[in-house]
């Protein structure tokens, strides 16, 4: 049995309960090319409940990668993550695109708390803005907007029952019968709202102060989620700060930046880096030293990166 097949007999074996399905970041292309691709992508995710019962909690749908936060058995999610790529091939050869290999792959993380749920919708919202193209709650081809968010209600389509089986079934891409009160928008496709449990997202956020806060503060649930699947983190330079301080905070209360020693910038720089992975760069910004120095400090024996130290 090659590592592959192990690694679906491990899926199967699952149990009901809460997932991050991630599949891989595909370096040779996208699955998303074009508005009408991320519709038929939002479509697929949509069909997934109906198809095999799973309850989606939050997703987001990347040009070469897809996160989705899911309730379901180890079964119910391989099967999920077939009937996706099979799909978004088919759907990428008629276009004209290149296809994910045979390769192409996902990762299934059991989610094992109620806390670590909170981290990873927070995760998944943030996704886009890492990339820095919008806000967290800004995306179209996810469901972060959905969340205390006015504006959410606005978003319309035509119900199934109001549309023809055929149209219907143009647009998805499949016979599948929808239920009659799901919303087709002629640019976005099966709308989010039909289909997700934002019930669940509020009831792990019950103020909107709790999941903004969340949004923008909560970096350990990010370094974390992101180890889990093998992604990298960009933090802004303010991000960058606001983690800094915090460790400089913890490490040496009562002191600022300013009347640290180089000796302790040196090592306030270790940890931050080792555990966030923050970029030298910004840490010679945030410290006030050359980016050469935070560099020596992190390559040194007595103090970098060879030393791991722990936060």
């Amino acid at each position: 049995m090659d590592s592959r097949q192990k690694q679906i007999s491990e899926y199967r074996s699952y149990p009901h309960g809460y997932y991050h399905l991630c599949t891989d970041g595909w370096s040779g292309g996208n699955l998303f090319n074009t508005i009408e691709q991320f519709a038929f992508g939002m479509c697929t995710i949509a069909l997934l409940t109906i198809k095999f019962g799973v309850k989606i909690i939050a997703f987001e749908l990347m040009p070469n990668h897809i996160h989705i936060a899911i309730c379901g058995t180890g079964e119910q999610c391989l099967n999920s993550f077939f009937f996706i790529l099979e799909r978004t091939r088919k759907r990428l050869k008629e276009d004209g695109y290149l296809v994910p290999p045979d390769s192409y792959w996902f990762k299934l993380v059991p989610v094992e708390n109620r806390c670590a749920l909170k981290d990873l919708i927070v995760y998944l919202a943030r996704n886009k803005y890492e990339k820095g193209e919008c806000t967290p709650v800004g995306h179209l081809w996810g469901t972060g907007y959905l969340v205390y968010n006015q504006f959410a209600d606005f978003i319309r389509g035509v119900k199934v029952k109001d549309m023809k089986v055929r149209d219907v079934e143009k647009i998805v891409g499949s016979r599948i019968k929808l239920p009659s009160d799901w919303e087709i928008h002629p640019q976005l496709g099966i709308l989010p709202a039909c289909f997700v449990r934002t019930d669940k997202v509020l009831d792990l956020f019950p103020t909107v102060k709790d999941y903004i806060a969340a949004l923008v503060k909560e970096y350990e649930a990010v370094v974390k989620i992101s180890k889990s699947v093998g992604e990298s983190v960009t933090w802004s330079f303010q991000e960058a700060k606001d983690i800094t301080i915090r460790q400089l905070n913890a490490d040496y209360p009562g002191l600022s930046i300013d009347t640290l020693t180089i000796e302790q910038k040196g090592e306030l720089a270790v940890k931050v880096n080792a555990h966030y992975d923050i970029t030298p760069y910004h840490l010679a910004r945030v410290l006030g030293v050359q980016e050469y120095v935070i560099k020596q400090f992190l390559n040194s024996k007595d103090y970098g990166r060879r030393k791991k130290t722990g936060i």
